[in-house]
C-alpha cells in the first residue's frame, strides 16, 4: 500500500502554511472592493485546510504541530486586526 513520504507531508505543509499566510492579509487589502468575497472564501479555505494540516502534523512531531499552531494563530491576528488610523478622541 502507498503511503505518503514524511518530507513530501512536510513540504506540503510548509506550502499549506505560505498560503494561509499569504490569504491573511489579502482579506485585510481587499475590504470594501469587488475581490473582498473571494479573498474572504480563499481565507477561509485555507484557515480550514491549516487547522486539518494541524490535526495532521500532531504525527510529525511537537516542532511541525508548533508551526501550524503559530500559522493559524498569526493568520486569525492579521484577519481581524483593524490596521486603519482612528482619529483619536476625547482628552489626551
Amino acid at each position: 500500500m502507498a503511503y505518503l513520504d514524511s518530507s513530501t507531508f512536510v513540504w506540503t505543509l510548509a506550502l499549506v502554511q505560505i498560503a494561509g499566510l499569504v490569504s491573511a492579509p489579502l482579506v485585510r487589502l481587499s475590504e470594501g472592493s469587488r475581490g473582498q468575497v473571494p479573498c474572504h472564501w480563499l481565507f477561509l479555505g485555507c484557515l480550514a485546510t491549516i487547522g486539518l494540516a494541524t490535526m495532521l502534523a500532531v504525527h510529525l512531531g511537537p516542532r511541525y504541530l508548533l508551526i501550524s499552531c503559530l500559522s493559524m494563530s498569526v493568520m486569525v491576528l492579521i484577519a481581524v486586526w483593524d490596521f486603519r488610523a482612528h482619529p483619536r478622541t476625547g482628552r489626551a
